[in-house]
């Protein structure tokens, strides 16, 4: 009988995240799939149609079943919204538990997005199964945490800088989307190098379906097209943006056009946007998760201009791995892997951040650049994407970490503090004892 996985995700499916494609990837080579998630609001803060907080309890996507469990809103975004998320779903997520208490599995996956909490539950299913426990940490905490919320209290960052700590330091082991964030744990928490783990995600299944969609082909036909993907619209710095933006206004041209697709509530962008009078250059289009492909396939050329701000290092640039997949040069203002990304494939241009004049300028080059060449930076973007951020590779990559010590998960030490040595079990915290 085919071995079985249990993955714990705060989000899942239908909301687009690259855990859906990873575990599409095990189920694809012959392992059976559980995964405990949440209901689907993510990340408008209203629930997909035909969800609410008590939801489907159980559903199946392809080969994967999904156990859902109860989970309120985030609703618009406040700091008090996001924290009742964090707190009940994480909660709910531990009581699901009792629905495969009689399941066996090979390991547990972790998909720690925020909030850490919600890896209680998979460490509890690791401990009570004797089974290995591996978080895949895509939102490291708590440094995420303070910025989202701009927390400034000592005590509060103290007491979310520990029950980060502990979670961590209780799993078997720690995969990470980049070298910056491996080094992080290996530093700061002294997680023995052995347990920490690189294995960078490919670019999402759902872009690269040949269907075009033909209204937003006529809308933006006979242009040059610069397409801007930002979900919440806040990973984007659009002061540089916009003004970058003016000055090509300033030059005359009518057929560049910068187009920002997202999913939040865009009307304080929207105004900024009509008093600097570039509504002839900068749109905003809704993303559908039905036709995303659409978007990027109208696409000539990608931009990301970055906001820069302390724990961006962690970081994994997926709009970025997106972009090099479609064949399409990219224009980059920032730093980070994904500056480093661009210049090692030869696949755009490169600016440094909060630099408008410069923005400008490689817009411009790029927009001056023969088909010819655009097409050799595109094919320069696949190519790398292709050799370094693979879908399938990334696939293997954590099977193998997680089936590899699953015949004596319990005999390895995880942790060295430069005095003693630390087994798994020893880091539980009260609640995962008690169940």
């Amino acid at each position: 009988m085919p071995e079985r996985i249990l993955v714990v995700s705060p989000r899942y499916w239908p909301e687009n995240y690259k855990i859906n494609d990873i575990c599409a990837g095990f189920a694809e080579r012959g392992y059976r799939v559980d995964v405990i998630s949440g209901q689907p609001n993510f990340p408008a803060g209203q629930f997909f149609d035909g969800y609410h907080s008590y939801g489907h309890s159980e559903e199946k996507h392809g080969k994967v079943r999904i156990l859902r469990h109860f989970e309120p809103k985030r609703g618009s975004g406040s700091g008090f919204g996001i924290m009742l998320n964090y707190i009940a779903s994480s909660f709910a997520a531990s009581r699901s538990l009792r629905r495969i208490k009689k399941r066996k599995y090979s390991a547990v996956l972790i998909y720690q997005t925020s909030p850490v909490m919600a890896c209680t539950a998979g460490l509890k299913a690791a401990r009570k199964k004797k089974i290995p426990a591996v978080i895949y940490a895509v939102d490291i905490w708590p440094d995420s945490l303070y910025r989202e919320l701009d927390m400034q209290s000592p005590l509060l960052r103290k007491i979310f800088r520990s029950i980060s700590n502990k979670k961590y330091l209780a799993a078997d082991e720690i995969v990470t989307q980049n070298k910056a964030a491996e080094q992080y744990f290996v530093r700061e928490l002294n997680i023995h190098p052995g347990r920490v783990r690189c294995i960078p995600p490919g670019p999402d299944s759902n872009i690269v379906s040949k269907k075009d969609d033909r209204e937003l082909l006529e809308k933006y036909y006979g242009g040059f097209n610069i397409l801007v993907f930002d979900e919440m619209l806040d990973k984007q710095d659009y002061a540089t943006l916009l003004e970058s933006a003016g000055l090509i206004r300033d030059t005359g041209l009518i057929d560049i056009r910068i187009i920002i697709v997202c999913s939040a509530n865009a009307s304080s962008l929207k105004k900024k946007i009509s008093r600097q009078n570039l509504g002839d250059i900068v749109f905003i289009e809704k993303s559908k998760a039905e036709s995303l492909a659409g978007y990027y396939r109208i696409a000539d050329a990608f931009l990301s201009c970055e906001k820069t701000s302390a724990g961006d290092e962690y970081s994994f640039p997926g709009d970025v791995i997106n972009y090099l997949s479609m064949s399409k040069p990219v224009i980059f203002a920032g730093d980070g892997d994904g500056r480093r990304i661009i210049r090692e494939a030869g696949c755009g241009k490169i600016c440094d951040p909060e630099d408008v004049q410069s923005l400008y300028q490689i817009i411009m080059e790029m927009y001056r650049e023969g088909r010819d060449e655009r097409e050799r930076m595109g094919q320069a973007a696949l190519r790398y994407q292709q050799e370094n951020y693979s879908r399938g590779a990334c696939v293997d990559a954590l099977l193998e970490v997680l089936l590899r010590n699953q015949e004596g998960s319990d005999d390895e030490f995880i942790i060295n503090t430069g005095t003693r040595m630390i087994k798994a079990d020893d880091l539980f915290e009260d609640e995962v004892e008690k169940e």
